[in-house]
């Protein structure tokens, strides 16, 4: 009995300090997005420069003033800024920037695009301000592409000259944005993780964009960031307020994905020559871009698409590795707490007679409850026969008389059992006191 509530008590304590150092193991791997911030590779306070910092080379219309960089201050202008040294990609990283475009709505050639490319990329300005042929990836914000103003990923391995006119064509993903004219900036996060599969995601606003595991950084690779920008023949103005590099992944990027961007559609107005009826009919990308020739396997590739896109709006890898910690907690205590219980078995077995109960110290109680119980049968039997002696209207023993007898031998007893009561406590105090020495 002693060793099976000891059993309880330490399972109690096994399970309560598990569960508090699973949860202080969670707190610790909690890093801030502060620890991790790249300050060299970042312009978080505009506010406060005067000047572009040494680490940062400028080029063409740009202006530092009232805490912004603006790429395009006047018409048909364009500018650059790039880092002097290279970033070193690891394992996993995060890039935010905040902009805006002011003064101008509608469709334009120019554009805004942030860069990270290979360090023999910089130099050109063709490509809205930035190379054409560049090793790396952009991050292109327009309005001149075919679904209007959008942001866009595309990549390229430096042995094709891109133009502002097919750059569309080169572009991996892309959503809709209505980022023109507003005084509301923008925040774009890039991040990429290759512990995750290589998962790469863009957010726009907290929400994703795009994101894919078809792109993989070489390790420890060497890139260059920048931000270029050119307008057309207005007066849009494309201004940066913030940059952050983070060497790892932030808090935002690992919220599971439950709010996805506004992905193009592309419509079909069809009118009724008989009628004049008009009908809006969505049309397939896919079958807009040729890629449906074959039936068979237009559906197959939109089946894995579609696949694979709940795939990754559903991904709670970090979710699931914390989970694992713990239960491989919660199994090490469960180990610990058997060979605790085995150790006080062969305690308790190791204290042979002077551990064991003395039944003989019990004798007059079982003798008390033989009585009881013989009361309980006298009890009854005289119960019966008053039931009896009622239905046969006889003249039988009153029901005081009864009571009477009845207190006559139940105070004595009452009085017996709490005498052994008393004592059976006190022994079971002995036997306790013996075990623990």
């Amino acid at each position: 009995m002693l060793a099976h509530w000891l059993a309880i008590f330490f399972t109690f304590i096994a399970y309560a300090s598990g569960a508090s150092i699973s949860e202080a193991e969670l707190h610790d791997n909690t890093v801030s997005d502060n620890d991790i911030l790249d300050a060299s590779h970042s312009l978080p306070d505009l506010i406060h420069m005067d000047a572009v910092p040494s680490d940062w080379k400028t080029s063409g219309a740009l202006l530092l003033e009232e805490g912004r960089l603006r790429f395009t201050p006047e018409a048909s202008s364009q500018s650059s800024i790039w880092h002097n040294t290279g970033y070193q990609i690891t394992d996993s990283f995060t890039m935010e920037w905040t902009f805006r475009s002011v003064n101008f709505i509608g469709k334009s050639e120019g554009g805004l695009a942030f860069w990270l490319v290979d360090e023999k990329s910089v130099g050109g300005n063709s490509l809205f301000g930035g190379p054409d042929a560049f090793d790396g990836i952009q991050i292109l914000v327009d309005s001149n592409g075919p679904v209007g103003s959008s942001i866009r990923g595309v990549m390229n391995d430096g042995s094709e000259k891109l133009t502002e006119q097919n750059i569309y064509d080169h572009s991996f993903g892309y959503c809709l944005s209505a980022y023109q004219d507003t005084t509301i900036p923008t925040t774009i996060r890039l991040s990429y993780d290759r512990k995750n599969n290589n998962l790469l995601k863009l957010q726009v606003d907290n929400r994703v964009c795009f994101q894919t595991r078809q792109i993989q950084f070489p390790n420890k690779a060497k890139m260059i960031m920048g931000i270029t920008a050119k307008n057309d023949a207005n007066k849009e103005s494309f201004e940066v307020l913030k940059i952050h590099t983070h060497n790892g992944l932030t808090k935002e990027v690992t919220i599971p994905n439950v709010n996805p961007m506004e992905q193009p559609r592309l419509v079909t107005k069809i009118i009724n020559k008989d009628t004049g009826k008009e009908d809006v009919v969505e049309t397939d990308f896919m079958k807009m871009k040729g890629l449906a020739s074959r039936v068979d396997n237009y559906e197959l590739y939109k089946k894995l698409d579609k696949i694979e896109g709940k795939i990754l709006a559903n991904d709670i890898s970090v979710v699931n590795a914390k989970l694992v910690g713990i239960l491989e907690n919660q199994a090490s205590q469960l180990r610990k707490l058997e060979h605790l219980s085995t150790t006080l078995d062969i305690i308790i077995a190791s204290m042979g007679k002077e551990g064991a109960v003395n039944t003989e110290s019990f004798k007059d109680f079982f003798a008390m409850n033989d009585k009881l119980e013989q009361l309980l049968q006298d009890q009854a039997k005289v119960r019966e026969a008053t039931k009896k002696s009622m239905e046969n209207g006889g003249h039988s023993v009153s029901v005081d008389e009864i009571v009477k007898r009845l207190l006559i031998w139940i105070l004595p007893l009452i009085f017996i059992v709490l005498v052994m009561a008393y004592y059976t406590f006190r022994i079971r105090q002995d036997i306790v006191k013996v075990k623990l020495l």
